[in-house]
């Protein structure tokens, strides 16, 4: 979640994508950013929680790019 320019990159992309190309894009970026996670060895609930919290900023940018709004639903950020 920390990776403003990969979470910035898979948002553009994805509200380009629709149907199994999205899919295919977005596990194959998941498992390009899990693995070495997972083959350094750092514990497999930290991984998820990790692609969990990639998941919601890549949600949340794609909503922004879409709105043109800089603040979250809610809230500022």
């Amino acid at each position: 979640d920390r990776r403003y320019a990969e979470v910035r990159r898979a948002a553009e992309t994805m509200n380009r994508l629709r149907g199994k190309p999205a899919e295919k894009f977005w596990k194959g970026l998941l498992h390009a950013l899990s693995d070495p996670l997972k083959a350094s060895g750092i514990p497999a609930d930290e991984v998820r929680q990790q692609m969990l919290n990639f998941r919601e900023e890549v949600s949340y940018e794609m909503w922004r790019l879409t709105e043109g709004d800089s603040r979250r639903p809610g809230g500022g950020r």
